[in-house]
C-alpha cells in the first residue's frame, strides 16, 4: 500500500508513523508512507497513481479533496475526525473516517479493508499508468494486448487504445490469471470473449482487427475458444470463480432476522464451500453456539427488538471465533460502535459478494480458528506446528513446500494454473514463466513419493494446472 498523510499536527504525524510501522511488522506487507505538512507541497507533488490513500486531519479534508479527486479518481481519502465533529457528514465525502486521536483499534481494520479492496480491484481488472493518467481497465473491456518495441498497447472494446511503457512480463501473468485471456503469439494476448473468427492463421476480433496466431499454440487456443463459447458472458465486476472448496471448509453462523437477507448471504457462503448455520434471533444463535463449533459468526446489527451489539460478546465467548457485523447501517458512529463492542470487522450490505467473501475468509485466517490439522488418507498436516506426516513418518518440507501442499489439499481436486499458484504463494514477485512453481512442486512430489511410492499426490493436468489427488481419488 502506498499511503500519504497531510496534517500540520506533529503529534498526529508521529503517531501515524508509529502505527504504520507496527502494522507493517505485524502483517509483513509492503506499506510505504509520505508525510506532508504543507498543502502547496502536497498539491505540487501529487501525481495520479502515486498513492492508494491519503490521510487528512479534520481541518483540511473539506478544501483539498475536491481538487485532488479531479487529479486522481482512484485516490481514497481517509479523514481523521474529532469525535465531536459531524462524522456522518464527513463519511459522505470521504472513503473512511477515523476518530481523532487515531488508535490501532480503528486504524488496523481500515488498513486491512484497504488492502482487501486493492487486491479485489487487481483481480477484476488491471491498473495501468499512462503518461497522463492512471486507469483501471476491467478485464472484460480489453479486446487484445499488443507488444510493440518497448510499448504495450491495450486495445479496448470502445475503440480506444491505451499505450504504456514497460515490460510485457509485468502484466502477462496478471492477465493470464483471468480465464478469458490467451497468449496467441509472443507479442499478442487476446480476450477469448471478443473473438469474431478463429482460423489457424490468426484471430479476427470484434472490432475487425487481425491478430496472428502461433501454429504451436493454435490447437490449445481452439479448444479454449470453443469452451468459452459454452460459458455465460463474463461481467467486468465479477471475479474468476474460485476452486470449489470441499465440505471440509469453514462452518459459519449467520444471524439475521430477515429471511431474505439470510438466504442471500448464506448462498454466497455456500458457493464458497462453507457449512452455514442460520439463526433469526439471539436465542437461536446462542443455542447453536453452545452445540456446535464455528469458524466465524456473521451478525446483523438490527435484530428486530434486539441489537447485535448486545449479542456480540456472548457469541464471541461461546464460539471463540471472530464476529463480523453485517449491516445496512454504514455511518461512522455505528461502525465505530461495532469495533468497540468486540467486532472483528464491520461490513455494509452494499458490498459486492466477492469482496464480502474476501473479507470473511481473511478474518477467519487471521484469527487462527482454522482446524488444527488437515488429513487425506495417510497424509496429515499439523497446521499449528506446520508439519507434515505420511504413514506416520515426518516429511521434511520447506516453508514453500508446506504452503503449496496445504493450498492444494484444502481445495482437493481443483486444478491451479501455475500463474495462480505463483500469485498465491510468492505474491508480487516478478513472474518467471512457471519455473519456480515447477521446481518446488517437483521437489515436493519427490518427498511424497519417497514415503508413498504407489501413489502420485500431485497431478499435472494439461491446459489446467496442478491438483491434489487423494489416495482414494
Amino acid at each position: 500500500m502506498r499511503l500519504a498523510v497531510y496534517t500540520q499536527k506533529k503529534e498526529t504525524a508521529n503517531l501515524l508513523s508509529q502505527l504504520f510501522d507496527r502494522y507493517r511488522q505485524a502483517q509483513g506487507g509492503d506499506l510505504s508512507c509520505r508525510l506532508y505538512d504543507n498543502d502547496v507541497e502536497l498539491l505540487c507533488d501529487m501525481v495520479p497513481g502515486e498513492y492508494d490513500a491519503l490521510f487528512l486531519d479534520g481541518g483540511s479534508w473539506p478544501r483539498l479533496t475536491e481538487e485532488l479527486r479531479e487529479r486522481d479518481g482512484l485516490l481514497r481519502f481517509i479523514g481523521i475526525v474529532p469525535l465531536q465533529q459531524n462524522a456522518a457528514q464527513a463519511a459522505r465525502t470521504l472513503w473512511y473516517c477515523l476518530p481523532d486521536p487515531v488508535s490501532a483499534l480503528f486504524l488496523f481494520p481500515v488498513l486491512d479493508r484497504l488492502a482487501e479492496e486493492l487486491n479485489c480491484a487487481n483481480e477484476t481488472g488491471i491498473v495501468i499508468k499512462t503518461k497522463s493518467s492512471v486507469l483501471h481497465l476491467p478485464f472484460s473491456e480489453i479486446e487484445y494486448v499488443e507488444v510493440m518495441g518497448r510499448s504495450i498497447l491495450f486495445h479496448l472494446l470502445n475503440g480506444k487504445l491505451e499505450e504504456i511503457s514497460g515490460k510485457f512480463s509485468d502484466f502477462e501473468a496478471r492477465l493470464l490469471l483471468w480465464p478469458d485471456f490467451f497468449k496467441v503469439h509472443r507479442a499478442y494476448l487476446v480476450n477469448l470473449r471478443h473473438i469474431a473468427k478463429l482460423t489457424a492463421d490468426g484471430v479476427l476480433t470484434r472490432s475487425g482487427s487481425w491478430v496472428p496466431v502461433s501454429q504451436l499454440l493454435y490447437p490449445q487456443l481452439k479448444k479454449d475458444y470453443l469452451e468459452s463459447l459454452m460459458l455465460p458472458e463474463a461481467k467486468s465486476d465479477s471475479l474468476p470463480q474460485p476452486p470449489t472448496r470441499t465440505h471440509s471448509g469453514y462452518t459459519i453462523l449467520l444471524v439475521d432476522d430477515v429471511a431474505q437477507e439470510r438466504s442471500r448471504w448464506a448462498q454466497v457462503l455456500m458457493e464458497h464451500g462453507c457449512d452455514t448455520r442460520m439463526a433469526s434471533n439471539g436465542e437461536e444463535a446462542l443455542a447453536l453456539a453452545e452445540r456446535e463449533r464455528f469458524d466465524c459468526v456473521i451478525l446483523d446489527v438490527n435484530l428486530g427488538n434486539a441489537s447485535g451489539f448486545d449479542l456480540c460478546d456472548a457469541l464471541r465467548q461461546a464460539t471463540g471465533a471472530p464476529v463480523i457485523y453485517l449491516s445496512t447501517l454504514s455511518d461512522c458512529e455505528h461502525q465505530t460502535q461495532g469495533f468497540l463492542t468486540g467486532g472483528t470487522d464491520y461490513i455494509t450490505k452494499d458490498v459486492t459478494p466477492e469482496l464480502f467473501w474476501v473479507k470473511v475468509e481473511s478474518r477467519i485466517t487471521a484469527h487462527g480458528t482454522l482446524r488444527s490439522e488437515l488429513c487425506s488418507g495417510n497424509l496429515r498436516l499439523d497446521l499449528k506446528q506446520r508439519r507434515a506426516y505420511l504413514k506416520g513418518l515426518t516429511l521434511t518440507l520447506t516453508t514453500v513446500e508446506f504452503d503449496l501442499l496445504h493450498l492444494l489439499m484444502t481445495n482437493s481436486g481443483a486444478a491451479y494454473p501455475p500463474g495462480k499458484l505463483y500469485g498465491l504463494i510468492w505474491g508480487s514477485r516478478q513472474w518467471d514463466d512457471g519455473h519456480t512453481v515447477q521446481l518446488h512442486l517437483s521437489q515436493l512430489q519427490r518427498k511424497l513419493e519417497s514415503a508413498e511410492p504407489s501413489h502420485r499426490f500431485i497431478q499435472s493436468v494439461w491446459g489446467e494446472g496442478y491438483r491434489f489427488v487423494p489416495e482414494d481419488g
